[in-house]
């Protein structure tokens, strides 16, 4: 069991990561990007099959009809690799290989451990 010194603990450093983004972002306002908003519903919506959850299968539909009844927005918003500055494209290759990285060690984890 978790002591309770390390849930307040927890508490405490969310509650600041909060209160940094909410001051951070505090007069910078993007623009909704409602293709990732799609992309996120579908998996929201594959993700409630194996969980047998109707919450994540109703907050991917909420999510992907919000997306597709604004499809005509999709292109104003997006920027592909090519287009973003040096420093941006070496974080998210960074965050890609990262990430890459992750998924090849789970999948040998998995399979050494059922070996």
């Amino acid at each position: 069991m978790i002591p309770v010194i390390l849930w307040i603990v927890m508490g405490i450093i969310i509650l600041l990561l909060l209160v940094m983004i909410v001051v951070g972002a505090r007069g910078k306002r993007q623009p909704t990007d409602f293709y990732n908003l799609y992309q996120a519903g579908i998996i929201w919506m594959v993700f409630s099959i194996p969980t047998k959850s109707f919450i994540f299968l109703a907050i991917g539909m909420f999510m992907s009809v919000i997306g597709m009844v604004n499809k005509a927005k999709w292109k104003a918003n997006s920027r592909g690799f090519g287009k973003l500055d040096k420093k941006a494209r070496i974080i998210r290759a960074i965050l890609i290989g990262a990430l890459l990285g992750l998924l090849i060690s789970g999948v040998y984890v998995v399979f050494m451990g059922s070996a």
